[in-house]
């Protein structure tokens, strides 16, 4: 991926195995995805991005919000990860929905957003992580939610 590409189709990955780049992302969820795109922000930087899940941004249920019941604890789309048994619930575990897909859980949480709370981040500041508290991460918090148009023929 360079400034210029979007998206390559899973079946000519293989052809780009003998190529150099800038950077290596390993996972396609949120973070990475974010990651490639600032770093491609340089339109001479180059970024590979591996996922192990495959590439099901079009798919119906996940395009479709009224589906996402048949994204979680479907192993084509979730990880399927389960909580261990928890006394408090008589045993029982829970599932914890993560996605198989490119964008991660961001693919399969139905666009759902939840900022961190003020005193969550004002709590990370206190823990030692310099630039955290709400104030100074506004900036940052305030880069999610674009609206990327949709580019003709691509």
């Amino acid at each position: 991926m360079n400034g210029s590409d979007l998206r390559l189709p899973e079946a000519l990955a293989i052809d780009y195995l003998e190529e150099s780049f800038h950077y290596v992302i390993v996972g396609g969820g949120t973070s990475g995805l974010v990651a490639a795109s600032r770093l491609t922000e340089d339109l001479n930087t180059t970024v590979l991005i591996l996922e192990a899940g495959s590439d099901k941004v079009d798919d119906s249920p996940i395009k479709t919000p009224g589906l996402v019941v048949a994204l979680w604890d479907n192993p084509e789309f979730d990880w399927q990860f389960k909580a261990t048994p928890q006394n408090a619930l008589n045993g029982r575990t829970i599932a914890h929905p993560r996605g198989k897909t490119i964008g991660g859980s961001s693919g399969i949480n139905v666009g759902l957003m939840a900022y961190p709370s003020k005193s969550g981040l004002d709590s990370w500041e206190k823990l030692g992580n310099r630039g955290w508290e709400l104030y100074k991460s506004a900036t940052l918090l305030s880069k999610i939610p674009h609206l990327h148009a949709i580019l003709e023929g691509g």
